[in-house]
């Protein structure tokens, strides 16, 4: 079975490092990874995201792969992301140019 949503109680998981949820039709990066404070690596590949809340960026985030999904923006918050290192957005409709902060 695929995932349509993660339980908000993710945030609880502090050692959490890497997480793939490619595939799963999930519309949004979920507010709960924005508080797992050792996520460094999410992968969501076709997923169907569109919308990416400014709350869903983990402190220590370091790689974001958001490819082949519907997102048209993204959050000024990935901007302030210091450890962020490889950001893939191939396939997407995002709009504008450099996020604020980088």
């Amino acid at each position: 079975p695929r995932l349509s949503t993660l339980p908000s109680k993710m945030s609880s998981l502090s050692k959490l490092r890497i997480l793939f949820l490619s595939g799963n039709p999930l519309g949004t990066v979920p507010v709960a990874l924005g508080g797992c404070p050792a996520l460094s690596m999410i992968g969501m590949r076709s997923c169907g995201i569109t919308r990416m809340g400014g709350e869903s960026v983990p402190p220590s985030l370091r790689w974001l792969i958001l490819t082949d999904n519907k997102l048209e923006s993204l959050p000024d918050e990935i901007g302030t992301a210091k450890s962020l290192q490889k950001l893939m957005l191939a396939g997407e409709g995002v709009r504008g140019g450099c996020v604020r902060g980088c």
